[in-house]
């Protein structure tokens, strides 16, 4: 009862009527795949928002094309903070699967917050994956 989570590893926080999953501090493939195929299992709409996985050198086209293509069949949107080659791959992993949700681009994470504030009246779950600021 007395064990807290560490703020932004899988920290979840309600905000209006969503369940956000606050994992913005860090994250790797398995663990990216492992929250996606979790939420795969429970209903009502969600979103993805993330600026991909850092770090993967030489893997980082195969990584993303991958998880795109898992996220498309979870996410009724999914948000892509900037624009760089984990995004763009991860653009191309969601339309390889036919994905017929929202793809939206933000052009940095100082946009997050307003659009999280928006996203928290129409969807249930909110998962921000990976390396975004703390400024909630």
């Amino acid at each position: 009862k007395e064990i807290k989570p560490s703020s932004h590893r899988l920290e979840l926080k309600k905000i209006g009527a969503a369940t956000l999953i606050d994992n913005a501090y860090s994250t790797n493939p398995e663990g990216f795949t492992n929250i996606i195929n979790d939420l795969k299992q429970v209903p009502g709409k969600k979103v993805l928002i993330t600026p991909g996985i850092i770090e993967l050198g030489q893997q980082t086209t195969e990584v993303h094309q991958k998880t795109g293509a898992l996220a498309a069949g979870v996410f009724d949107t999914v948000i892509l903070v900037g624009k760089s080659d984990r995004t763009k791959n991860l653009e191309v992993g969601l339309k390889s699967e036919r994905y017929a949700g929202k793809i939206q681009y933000l052009q940095n994470s100082s946009q997050l917050w307003p659009e999280i504030d928006l996203l928290s009246k129409t969807h249930d779950w909110i998962l921000l994956e990976n390396d975004l600021p703390d400024n909630f």
